[in-house]
């Protein structure tokens, strides 16, 4: 029942939130439920397409082995798991680890330019277009949001983006913050790898089940006053294919600077923070430290969703991580927990749970984005903003509980 009641509370707080109750569309809501249920059933009760799904590992495996080849043509034995053949030795990050996400973030311009992407997020919004209702150009930008960033998706609708109604701004903006973009799906796979297993599938499955509760809660919320059509998504204007790798190649730098950089930068203030805390908190049994703060605080929220109360403390650091810090960071402490930590249906939970760009960071993003791409709609983002962080919260948490009522037929 831990799991049933999180989901009537996810329910509740949309309702009683809600601009305006009297127009939800309850019949598209339980059809979005539905679709979100049938979509993770489908993935773990039927053995073959579970199968299918984790075997695209295999791709990841062949993006982390091209990735390693080039590096090591600059870094040499830096990119080994075990550098210097040192047995003790373990993996640099900035040579092993960013290298994919370079390579990754080619591989996606280079699909976007042959429009085999373009191609599967047209497919994407018919379905979402038929099936709950959604115009034409919120469904390209969020099935965009599978695999462009917070900022990138809603860039295939640009010419849209002053037409739409504040309901459907408001659906395409907690899409984009409730999914991960393919440019960082290979990092948090190759984070995960030793946590759980073949996490691609779990990744690729999480966020496909967000763009749908990304809908179904954002209208909820705020429902459209009118629909918006649209014919085509954007093209990035790639002249050719080696346009498309240069280009590529020229924001898959910047990604990883800035991955890099943040790490770096997140690592040191958590540091600075908890040496604080444990200085002024020296006189207790067992000083503070920011993760411990954050998962008392997110405990119940945990539980609330279905994670037994003696890993809920834990669990609920992890939620607390990725919403005051980021999902980055949140993924990163999930992969370095002791194997007792967390039970392995939780740990399922936490991949589905953590996925998104739900944070205070990307807060931030969408304000100045938003207000780049749409001046004139600058105060209405910035009234909307922090209310999408919230939605794409819940539904990230809607999906880890939802996920966690499967593992229990499993």
């Amino acid at each position: 029942m831990q799991g049933i009641l999180g989901i009537a509370c996810v329910f509740g707080v949309a309702v009683a939130l809600s601009r305006n109750r009297s127009h939800i569309g309850w019949r598209t809501i339980m059809a979005g439920l539905g679709i979100q249920l049938g979509i993770i059933l489908l993935f773990f009760k039927i053995d073959w397409l579970h199968h299918a799904v984790l075997s695209l590992q295999v791709l990841v495996d062949a993006v982390d082995a091209s990735a390693r080849a080039g590096a090591a043509l600059i870094f040499g034995d830096l990119v080994k798991d075990q550098p210097f053949d040192d047995a003790n030795a373990s993996p640099i990050f900035a040579f092993r680890v960013l290298p994919v996400i370079l390579v990754f973030a080619v591989l996606v311009a280079v699909l976007w330019h042959w429009r085999v992407l373009i191609w599967v997020v047209r497919g994407i919004a018919f379905a979402l277009e038929k099936s709950l209702g959604v115009s034409g150009a919120v469904g390209l930008a969020c099935g965009s949001s599978l695999f462009l960033g917070t900022l990138e998706a809603p860039l295939t609708v640009r010419n849209y983006l002053a037409r739409l109604s504040q309901g459907e701004l408001f659906t395409v903006m907690t899409c984009a913050l409730s999914t991960i973009a393919g440019s960082v799906l290979v990092l948090y796979v190759t984070l995960l790898e030793a946590s759980v297993q073949a996490p691609l599938g779990h990744i690729v499955v999480a966020s496909l089940v967000n763009v749908v509760g990304a809908i179904v809660l954002s209208r909820m919320f705020m429902p459209p006053e009118h629909l918006t059509s649209a014919e085509s998504a954007s093209d990035p204007g790639y002249r050719n294919t080696m346009d498309a790798i240069a280009s590529g190649t020229h924001e898959g730098v910047r990604l990883v600077v800035a991955v890099g950089a943040m790490l770096i930068v997140v690592t040191a203030l958590v540091s600075l923070l908890n040496m604080a805390l444990a200085g002024s908190t020296a006189f207790l049994p067992a000083p503070l430290t920011l993760e411990g703060i954050l998962g008392w605080l997110f405990a119940p929220l945990a539980w609330l969703l279905g994670v037994p109360w003696e890993e809920a403390h834990t669990a609920g650091s992890l939620f607390g991580i990725k919403l005051v810090l980021n999902e980055f960071v949140a993924y990163l402490s999930l992969s370095q927990l002791e194997a007792e930590a967390l039970s392995e249906r939780t740990r399922i939970m936490m991949v589905y749970g953590l996925c998104g760009f739900a944070n205070l960071a990307s807060l931030g993003i969408v304000v100045s984005g938003y207000g780049v791409l749409v001046p004139e709609r600058r105060d209405e983002v910035l009234r909307l903003a922090p209310l999408a962080v919230g939605v794409a919260t819940l539904v990230n948490c809607l999906t880890a509980a939802l996920v966690g009522q499967v593992l229990l037929l499993v």
